[in-house]
């Protein structure tokens, strides 16, 4: 039986897609648990409608993280923390610090786990950051100053 998945469901597929299983699959479990409902061919239509506008919209959100980052190429995006006086900081600066920075100062959207960070940022000065972005790594330079 055709069915397009309603939610997420783990060994059979991601949301919005379809799918063929057995009756007694679809019928005992996805359709009472509300994770599938029958594929009709209207169905399907409108699902890969649904389907065609998502892929559009995460392109346009790559393409503009994408023209952030080139903005930053050039520039160092500056980190202020808490450091002792060997420049030594107090707490370590992790991917969620440099993403929510980017969202904050550069008003560009990176998820934290697109952020790689070669060794873990614990002394101040300048440190290279490498971010995956749509199969496409752009290196930015972060600098940690002291506050």
């Amino acid at each position: 039986m055709k069915v397009i998945l309603l939610k997420d469901v783990a060994g059979v597929g991601r949301k919005g897609t379809v799918h063929e299983v057995s009756n007694g699959y679809a019928q005992n479990f996805l359709f009472t648990q509300g994770l599938a409902e029958k594929a009709t061919e209207k169905k399907i239509a409108h699902a890969e409608k649904l389907a065609q506008a998502h892929r559009a919209e995460k392109e346009a959100a790559i393409a503009s993280v994408h023209k952030g980052l080139e903005k930053l190429a050039g520039e160092a995006l500056v980190i202020h923390a808490s450091a002792n006086e060997k420049d030594t900081l107090f707490e370590a600066i992790h991917e969620d610090v440099i993403a929510a920075h980017l969202r904050d100062v550069a008003g560009i959207e990176v998820a934290s786990n697109d952020i790689r960070i070669d060794a873990p940022i614990k002394e101040l000065g300048e440190h290279v950051v490498h971010i995956a972005v749509g199969g496409d790594t752009c290196d930015v330079k972060v600098t940690v100053a002291a506050h």
